[in-house]
């Protein structure tokens, strides 16, 4: 539309040169190589696959279903590009997943702060803002549902398996959009919930269906096959 057009970023063709680097430390399920096992080699579960190399085990880990341990991870980004586009992107992120109450019944936690800033007198395109919404993050609302120079986002999961490498989930993810920091509130928060199932390998995801609900939604449904925690 004509206003639409008036949005920086919006109807426009740029090109954008990024330097991008992260740092990551990467605890899920890892388990220290063995020289024996408590089950024989050939008897492999759902996620606990074994190799031998040299007289030591290895355990793959399963990364579509941790069970144990976390990651923490820190981010930055700088971009440049046309018609005076310049800003710098920073983000730090927390998983963390702990057995509940039985055996591969996990609660698995993941908070996410990413803040994006001009640099003298550059600009942020639209389309390149922090965004909340979609299959992997902040379900219940539609991808790019909230955008803005940083954002805010926690999410809490219940799994538990159903049938060898099927498992259901429950989510409650909480999430904010803000500009500068003083923006911050607690009443600001905005709510999703809801819950799927998803499909695996023995050490990644094959894809998963879910459904949300929010504010803007009373009943989104959809299907990804990535995941972010």
């Amino acid at each position: 539309t004509g206003e639409a057009r008036q949005i920086r970023g919006l109807g426009q063709v740029f090109d954008l040169y990024r330097i991008q680097g992260r740092l990551v430390y990467d605890g899920r399920d890892y388990r220290s190589p063995v020289r024996e096992l408590t089950h024989p080699l050939n008897y492999q579960l759902p996620g606990r696959n074994v190799r031998a190399f040299g007289d030591l085990y290895y355990f793959h880990r399963d990364l579509g279903y941790p069970e144990r341990g976390g990651l923490v991870a820190l981010e930055g980004e700088w971009v440049s590009g046309s018609n005076d586009i310049r800003y710098y992107r920073i983000a730090a992120e927390v998983q963390r997943f702990l057995t509940l109450f039985w055996q591969n019944r996990i609660l698995a936690f993941r908070g996410r702060l990413e803040k994006m800033r001009r640099i003298g007198d550059g600009y942020v395109p639209y389309t390149e803002l922090v965004q909340l919404g979609g299959a992997t993050q902040y379900r219940g609302y539609r991808r790019g549902f909230f955008r803005g120079q940083g954002g805010m986002i926690f999410n809490v999961e219940y799994r538990y398996p159903i049938w060898d490498t099927w498992n259901v989930f429950l989510f409650w993810d909480e999430g904010q959009i803000f500009d500068h920091f003083d923006q911050l509130a607690w009443d600001r928060f905005q709510t999703a919930w809801g819950g799927g199932i998803s499909f695996r390998t023995q050490v990644g995801l094959l894809g998963k269906f879910q459904a949300g609900h929010s504010a803007a939604e009373k009943l989104l449904v959809g299907f990804a096959i990535t995941q972010e925690f």
